[in-house]
């Protein structure tokens, strides 16, 4: 009994342990914070090369999906997200032209992500309202100059977003880490894609009543 107990307990630690998803976007992250993380790498590929969104999605398999940009300049991911796998990869509109004058809202884990199909672009900002069109429509400092497919937004988008070309991400792409800060790629830099399977996470209480009844059973045991 004891050892079955032992066991059960330990399983419930494992489970919680298993992935940590930061909340909101993180900034500055090195491959030893990402290590820590728990994520598993599942797609690098340089600025300048296209990738099909279907390969790295058959590549990035989960029920989390992390996003981000490994800036060469720094030696560190200047921006990664990470969201629920069902919401991060979802297809909003096929382009960029029917971005609804840029109200989509598809928030997971404190962040608004938006993907096309044929055209526009994939990633996530801070955000409440976005635009599908080119892939810094969603990053320019405050939304001063969101083109002709975006509507103003006047607080500042932090996020990251690649460019989307007939299903593929291709070059032309950007990121803002606080807001204010509009940072295009540049040859050197490489999209990069993380997966994680994250169990459902026991509650301290529910593990707490699980040790509670255990011991409770044990006791009882030992007095028969």
């Amino acid at each position: 009994m004891k050892k079955m107990i032992l066991t059960a307990l330990l399983a419930c630690s494992t489970i919680a342990s298993a992935a940590t998803i930061p909340t909101g976007i993180q900034t500055n992250v090195s491959n030893t914070q990402v290590a820590n993380w728990g994520w598993t790498e599942c797609s690098r590929t340089g600025a300048n090369f296209a990738v099909s969104m279907a390969s790295v999605l058959s590549a990035c398999q989960g029920n989390y999906l992390a996003m981000g940009v490994w800036d060469a300049s720094a030696g560190a991911y200047a921006v990664v997200g990470m969201g629920e796998w069902d919401v991060a990869s979802k297809i909003l509109y096929a382009d960029h032209s029917g971005d609804n004058n840029g109200t989509t809202q598809n928030w997971s884990n404190g962040l608004n992500w938006y993907r096309t199909s044929t055209y526009g672009s994939w990633g996530f900002t801070t955000a409440k309202e976005t635009a599908l069109n080119t892939a810094d429509t969603n990053l320019y400092n405050g939304f001063n100059n969101p083109g002709s497919n975006g509507k103003a937004e006047t607080t500042l988008a932090a996020g990251l977003s690649f460019h989307v070309n007939n299903g593929n991400l291709t070059s032309g792409w950007a990121f803002n880490a606080t807001g204010s800060d509009f940072t295009e790629m540049t040859a050197q830099d490489q999209r990069v894609f993380w997966v994680a399977n994250v169990a459902a996470i026991p509650e301290p209480t529910s593990i707490a009543l699980f040790g509670l009844g255990a011991l409770a059973l044990v006791r009882r045991r030992n007095r028969k």
